[in-house]
């Protein structure tokens, strides 16, 4: 009777190795990291050649992020969109598209 049990006692161990992941991995887990920030546009902006945002967005790259969130595109007195709503100031490059097609050809979303 005891070498039966101790062969059951083997086989259920086999069997719960076999079949049920350990619960806790012996691999470090990935270090947290940011997939994306905010951008803040601000009237200094309006100024910024094609030159400015290649260097911004390629730090993003380079830091790994994947998302830019634009925290707005205009205000009561200045417009960053390339077609400002009546009345707003008028922007000269237009500054969303350029950060957009900036973006697009690091493989950064824009939301």
């Amino acid at each position: 009777m005891t070498i039966k049990r101790s062969v059951l006692a083997i086989v259920a161990v086999l069997i719960a190795v076999a079949f049920f992941p350990p619960l806790a991995s012996s691999a470090p887990s990935p270090r947290p990291h940011l997939n994306g920030t905010f951008l803040q546009l601000a009237p200094h902006h309006l100024r910024w050649t094609e030159n400015d945002w290649s260097r911004l967005f390629d730090s993003f790259q380079r830091i790994g992020l994947s998302e830019v969130i634009v925290q707005w595109s205009r205000t009561p007195d200045i417009s960053y969109l390339s077609s400002p709503p009546t009345g707003a100031a008028d922007t000269s490059p237009p500054v969303i598209e350029q950060l957009m097609t900036i973006a697009a050809q690091r493989g950064l979303g824009v939301t």
